[in-house]
């Protein structure tokens, strides 16, 4: 009897450890699980407060009117109504004629408020050019932008297409109001 008794007690001691190590008792000791509860009639908040309206955007545009120029120009149509585009990117891969000279790149705005980023530097492999960089462009309703490339000391490839990638988000304006922008 007295083997029985200490089995049986044996058995209950290992069963109480194996309750304390649970994967619910850890949880419940160390940290504090926390529920969320809403009706279907208030839901909870599942996107960023300062973020409505964000959709977003990238424009791929491959051109064959650049060949023999040492210009290639990108352009992009209109933004919709009621719309702002921030374009945070931009890519290219260009090909040329020889494998001489620098490239450079800008991204600039046509119409009202033109501007120009200003030049910077591509990477150059042989006959071919790529660059990625990072810009902060806003461009607003109606109006369209381009995206130009300038060689130095060749010309762009007539065989070969020219290859432009923008990259950002659209701002819905009638979601949340777009602030002007400061000049």
């Amino acid at each position: 009897m007295k083997r029985v008794f200490t089995g049986f007690a044996a058995a209950l001691a290992v069963a109480w450890i194996a309750s304390l190590v649970t994967a619910r008792r850890i949880e419940a000791q160390y940290s504090s699980p926390v529920k969320v509860v809403n009706s279907t009639a208030a839901p909870a908040i599942t996107s960023r407060m300062d973020d409505q309206g964000r959709i977003p955007y990238q424009s791929v545009n491959n051109s064959s009117q650049c060949g023999g120029s040492n210009y290639c120009y990108f352009s992009f149509g209109p933004v919709p109504a009621g719309h702002r585009l921030v374009i945070t990117q931009v890519a290219g891969l260009n090909f040329f004629n020889q494998p001489s000279g620098a490239v450079n790149f800008d991204v600039s705005l046509l119409g009202p408020g033109a501007f120009q980023t200003g030049w910077l530097p591509a990477i150059r492999l042989s006959s071919i050019s790529t660059y990625n960089y990072p810009v902060t462009v806003y461009v607003d309703a109606g109006q369209t932008f381009r995206f130009a490339a300038e060689v130095f000391g060749t010309t762009f490839s007539s065989s070969l297409d020219q290859q432009a990638t923008i990259t950002g988000y659209m701002l819905d304006c009638t979601a949340a109001p777009c602030s002007a922008i400061a000049q």
